[in-house]
């Protein structure tokens, strides 16, 4: 009698048309989405704000990929996740356990800036060119360093 009532429900579905409804998740809405290409700079800087010429000024070239939540670092196997606030403007980059290493100081200096775009940035974007500036302390850059990054979204 079970096999029967069964057949009569899956006979009911199949007349009415009932099925398991596939559902696609939603993307998650991030005005920074995008694939860059661009520079990061580094420079030292005072607790007062202004610039320490102490510090030799470097640039590295940088490019990565912003996707929702997600970020990824290509040339270097980096990803993490991000979170953008836009009342605030500012981006939070968490890095999985994967460092991207510009490999010292070019300069003799002992640095390794480890995972390039990690921490918490103030941004700008006007068209398809992000600014990204460090927000100081929330780097894994030593406290005095400071990063920019100005990068052009080459696509979607």
């Amino acid at each position: 009698m079970k096999i029967y009532m069964m057949l009569l429900g899956a006979l009911i579905a199949l007349l009415t048309g009932c099925k398991k409804e596939e559902t696609i998740p939603e993307p998650i809405y991030n005005p920074l989405s995008g694939v860059y290409d661009g520079q990061v700079t580094y420079f030292g800087l005072y607790a007062s704000g202004n610039v320490d010429p102490d510090y030799p000024v470097e640039t590295h070239p940088v490019k990565f990929e912003i996707d929702g939540a997600k970020f990824n670092r290509a040339e270097c196997g980096c990803t993490g996740s991000i979170v953008v606030d836009e009342n605030q403007a500012t981006a939070h980059f968490i890095s999985s356990s994967k460092a991207c290493e510009d490999g010292g100081s070019s300069n003799g200096q002992s640095w390794s800036f480890t995972n390039d775009i990690m921490g918490k940035f103030g941004f700008t974007i006007h068209g398809d060119t992000l600014e990204l500036l460090g927000i100081p302390g929330s780097t894994k850059n030593p406290a005095n360093m400071q990063k920019r990054i100005i990068a052009i979204r080459q696509e979607f």
